[in-house]
């Protein structure tokens, strides 16, 4: 299968990770939950390589609204996902935060 660049993907991701970002911008962490979880599905594996920022912040967001919804096993998977990805002491405090 092709590698598709992040900067060609559909626009489908880019309107969710914006809607969910807004929403817990607002402390809708239920909504934002929703479109953070359905921009990472639609994210292909190559985004740690093709563009980490996105792909460590989409996770590290998506965390935080799973661990203030009450889904700690999510946000605990989804911690170690980013731990084991982090590049910068700070990546590594802002993952260990979650716990």
């Amino acid at each position: 299968m092709p590698t598709i660049s992040l900067f060609r993907w559909p626009s489908s991701w880019r309107s969710r990770l914006r809607a969910g970002r807004r929403a817990l911008a607002a402390a809708a962490h239920g909504a934002a939950r929703d479109y953070l979880a359905t921009a990472l599905e639609l994210l292909p594996e190559s985004a740690w390589e093709d563009d980490f920022r996105l792909a460590f912040d989409l996770r590290l967001d998506l965390a935080r609204c799973q661990h203030l919804g009450g889904d700690i096993e999510a946000a605990d998977a989804l911690a170690d996902d980013l731990l084991a990805h982090a590049e910068a002491h700070a990546e590594i405090a802002a993952a260990a935060a979650l716990r």
